[in-house]
């Protein structure tokens, strides 16, 4: 019988495997952290001003040093009027004012929005990314265990046909000594036979020769 092999033991290429697989998936997670980190610092694009808005900043300097002693309140207010009652034309630049940074709130919209669609797009490349690591990690460890629950199944085998086969030799050597003594008792019973016939024969010649002399 063949010698049963050493007790399954992991091995060394698939720890390592495994190993290798864990420090991706960590690695994995941490970009995702990273990408989740980015885009929470993405800030929303400061919002458009108004031509209101525009006319008060321009304004108030001079309505707030006309009137030191107004509130707050009533300067924002008197702005608001004076700003009412400009005609179209006075309006004008205020407008253009408002539409060019219209254009810039929307312009800045739009890459902040290509910056949050893109940081997005990698985080699932890589959340599948971190799918498909997880499943050949989950793979690899069932593999692994397949493997080794075969190799001991083997060694139980190999276990089982080694005492079988000590078994068998120790029965053949049982018969074979048994053999032994049937033969060496089956030579002594033929020696004993001998003897006696010969005895036998030797006292029937002795038993002649008194009768003769008789």
């Amino acid at each position: 019988a063949e010698k049963a092999p050493a007790a399954a033991k992991a091995d060394p290429a698939d720890k390592a495997k495994e190993d290798e697989l864990k420090a991706q998936i960590e690695s994995a997670k941490a970009e995702i952290a990273e990408h989740d980190a980015k885009s929470a610092a993405m800030k929303q694009p400061k919002s458009h001003k108004t031509a209101l808005a525009c006319y008060k900043k321009k304004q108030i300097p001079v309505v707030a040093g006309a009137n030191p002693d107004m509130a707050v309140e009533q300067i924002q207010e008197l702005m608001t009027d004076n700003f009412e009652k400009l005609g179209a034309a006075e309006k004008r630049p205020y407008d253009d004012e408002a539409e060019a940074d219209l254009l810039r709130y929307q312009t800045a919209c739009e890459e902040h929005k290509a910056k949050k669609d893109a940081a997005l797009k990698l985080k699932a490349d890589t959340k599948r990314k971190l799918d498909r690591l997880e499943k050949e990690l989950k793979d690899e460890r069932a593999r692994t265990k397949e493997a080794r629950a075969a190799a001991t199944a083997a060694n139980k085998a190999a276990t089982a046909a080694n005492k079988a086969a000590k078994e068998e030799k120790a029965a053949s050597k049982k018969e074979k000594d048994a053999e032994k003594v049937a033969k060496a008792e089956q030579k002594v019973a033929r020696a004993e036979k001998a003897a006696a016939k010969k005895a036998a024969k030797e006292a029937k010649g002795g038993k002649k020769e008194a009768v003769a002399e008789g």
